[in-house]
């Protein structure tokens, strides 16, 4: 869950400095979240 958590919130940052969005749409993929 916390492992979960902080893959999130660096997906999420990582989405913001990066306007390409291209790991984010990568690590959008709930596999760290089940």
């Amino acid at each position: 869950m916390l492992i979960g958590a902080v893959a999130f919130a660096i997906a999420f940052a990582g989405s913001i400095l990066t306007p390409n969005s291209r790991w984010f749409r990568r690590l959008r993929r709930p596999r760290w979240l089940t």
